[in-house]
C-alpha cells in the first residue's frame, strides 16, 4: 500500500461510510461550501434554530434525534426552500416543538405567515427617522406614499358613489 492512500471514515449523504481514498485528490462533503449565497424563505427560522442550538449547547445530531428531521433538511432551511410546502411546514413545526418555539412564531419566521403589522406605526415618520436612507431615497418613498394615498381616495370615492 502506498503512503498516498489511506482508509478514512467520513460523513457524507446522511450516513457514515468507510472509504478508501487518495489523499492527494480528496474532495469530501466537508470541502463543499456551507452556503450558496442565497437565503431561502425559512432563513429567519434557521437563524433562530442556530441560536437555540448554541444557547442550549445542543448539537445538530441531537436535534435530528429529538425532532426526527434529517440534518440535510435542517441545513436546507438556510439557503434553499423545500419545494413541498406541506413537508417544510411539518419539519419546521417538529423543530420548533423541540425548542418550545410557539407555532405562530415558527411559521412567521419560516415564511408561512406574514408578520403582523402595527396599525399605529407612522410610515412617514419611520422613513424620516431612517439613517439608512439618503434624502433622495426618502423623497422618492414619500412620493410613492402620495401615489398610494391618492389611489385609495379615488377607490373610496367610487365605492361611496356606487
Amino acid at each position: 500500500m502506498s503512503h498516498s492512500n489511506v482508509t478514512a471514515t467520513i460523513l457524507c449523504q446522511r450516513e457514515w461510510t468507510r472509504r478508501f481514498i487518495d489523499v492527494r485528490n480528496t474532495r469530501t462533503c466537508y470541502t463543499r461550501p456551507v452556503t450558496t449565497g442565497k437565503r431561502g424563505p425559512s432563513y429567519a427560522f434557521w437563524l433562530r434554530v442556530q441560536q437555540e442550538l448554541n444557547d442550549r449547547g445542543m448539537s445538530t445530531r441531537e436535534l435530528v434525534e429529538r425532532s426526527g428531521v434529517q440534518h440535510t433538511v435542517i441545513a436546507s432551511l438556510q439557503h434553499s426552500s423545500i419545494r413541498d410546502r406541506a413537508r417544510r411546514r411539518s419539519n419546521v413545526l417538529a423543530i420548533a416543538e423541540v425548542f418550545g418555539i410557539p407555532e405562530v412564531e415558527a411559521l412567521q419566521l419560516a415564511g408561512f405567515t406574514a408578520t403582523p403589522t402595527d396599525p399605529n406605526v407612522d410610515v412617514r415618520e419611520s422613513i424620516r427617522k431612517s439613517a439608512d436612507l439618503d434624502d433622495d431615497q426618502k423623497q422618492a418613498l414619500y412620493q410613492l406614499l402620495d401615489v398610494f394615498a391618492k389611489g385609495r381616495e379615488r377607490h373610496q370615492e367610487r365605492r361611496d358613489l356606487g
